[in-house]
């Protein structure tokens, strides 16, 4: 779980924002809905425990409140841009940074079951201002509404007339990863299983299918959509990198650009057997040599060997589904290696990595501990430099140089393996919401 000096920092964060002039709402006209009729797909009912409005989302203190307009009356649009009338973005309240909370859930019905999400916006009813959805994945701490509380007061800074997020949340239940605290309809997964696109472990649907149903709730209730980002740090980058490959959702709505933000993953899927040369040059970003002659089949294949002294011994065979393409199950199994390929080139995809993410340990946190270590993590960058950082310049030289993909990377400085200060950094945020 989140320490807590990251859980203080996120605080911070987004007190900064606040202090800026930000009025704070709970969850006001944005969240209002109407009566769901009992036919609709995609309904996202609120969480069963709530005592008010079923129609609308538990706001964390029962208020119907909104942003200031600009001209201090609630619910008043600005009359200079011919907008219709400002529809506040949720945001939890400041007491709830840092823990779990239900100010802003919400749950997608798929078919008896449900997803728990965090919204800026009702999706039960339409929002014809919203222009813009960002999607953020959670990594491996399952914290959703962190994440949901970064990127939304980011949106509330930037363009928060025409934006929306939200924030989905895969459970956990088991003694290895803990036990969360559900709903007795709530999907849920096992430690990993929600990160490779696996069925819940109380449902045939697979997180990647609910990942795929939450978009297009999200585009029904938005009307006037332009562009999609599918976002995620950490395990939430090795998420979206792997969704991104395969998902149906992307091609459904053509006049829609989607794009996916990777953010500091500690492993990559790749796209065919090939992998970096230990002797390879690649330590920073600046000292990253790698061309066609950088990568081999390796000739441990199929199994795995590396001389990495922090290995951590009987992990998988190198190529093998999350690392590769081969053995997949779940979403991704019926799905042709050549298409995933494909898609995979042909998808808009930006890498944001950290340039202090480099290390066991630095000047900022490196989450070293959390870092995989497995072989077929450790032979993703060349020997002595397999870290997240270079896990990720490795990966981004392989898809443009022998897969001929025009996907972007983006460095950010100073930061760690810190989800507060990659995701706010100004860079991370131009790929997030546009520049």
């Amino acid at each position: 779980m989140p320490s807590t000096q990251a859980t203080a920092r996120r605080r911070a964060y987004l007190l900064v924002l606040l202090g800026a002039g930000l009025a704070l709402a709970a969850c006001g006209q944005a969240l209002a809905t109407g009566p769901a009729s009992p036919g609709d797909a995609g309904a996202a009912p609120v969480d069963p425990g709530d005592a008010g409005d079923a129609s609308t989302l538990d706001a964390g203190d029962g208020d119907a409140s909104t942003l200031d307009a600009g001209d201090g009356d609630a619910g008043d649009g600005d009359a200079g841009d011919g907008d219709a009338a400002f529809e506040a973005l949720c945001q939890r309240p400041p007491g709830d940074v840092g823990v779990r909370s239900d100010a802003c859930l919400a749950r997608l019905d798929l078919g008896g079951k449900q997803l728990p999400y965090y919204s800026s916006h009702s999706l039960e009813v339409a929002h014809g201002a919203i222009e813009s959805l960002v999607l953020i994945t959670h990594g491996n701490s399952r914290n959703a509404w962190d994440y949901y509380d970064l990127v939304v007061a980011a949106a509330v800074a930037r363009e928060p007339r025409h934006t929306a997020v939200v924030a989905p949340l895969f459970q956990s239940s088991n003694a290895t990863c803990g036990y969360d605290p559900k709903a007795p309809t709530d999907l849920y997964w096992g430690c990993s299983d929600w990160k490779e696109g696996l069925a819940a472990k109380n449902d045939p649907t697979d997180s990647y299918g609910a990942l795929d149903a939450l978009l297009a709730a999200a585009k029904a209730a938005f009307p006037s959509l332009r562009r999609v980002t599918v976002a995620g740090y950490s395990a939430g980058g090795q998420t979206v990198q792997r969704y991104a490959a395969g998902n149906r959702e992307h091609d459904r709505t053509p006049t829609i650009a989607t794009r996916y933000v990777v953010a500091s993953p500690g492993s990559y899927m790749y796209l065919d057997g090939r992998r970096v040369r230990p002797d390879a040059t690649c330590s920073s970003a600046a000292a990253c040599a790698l061309t066609t002659a950088s990568f081999e089949v390796p000739a441990y294949a199929p199994g795995c060997a590396t001389a990495e002294p922090a290995v951590v011994a009987g992990s998988d065979a190198y190529d093998a589904y999350r690392y590769g393409l081969e053995a997949r199950e779940g979403y991704l199994a019926p799905i042709p290696d050549a298409t995933l390929r494909a898609q995979y080139v042909a998808r808009p995809i930006v890498y944001v990595l950290s340039e202090g993410d480099s290390a066991a340990s630095g000047a900022r946190p490196t989450a070293y501990g959390s870092l995989d270590k497995g072989c077929a993590a450790m032979v993703q960058a060349p020997l002595g430099a397999s870290f997240r950082l270079q896990r990720g310049l490795v990966y981004h030289a392989y898809v443009t140089t022998l897969l001929g993909a025009t996907h972007r990377r983006v460095l950010v400085p100073v930061c760690g393996h810190e989800d507060d200060c990659v995701l706010g950094a100004p860079a991370t945020l131009d790929e997030l919401f546009g520049p």
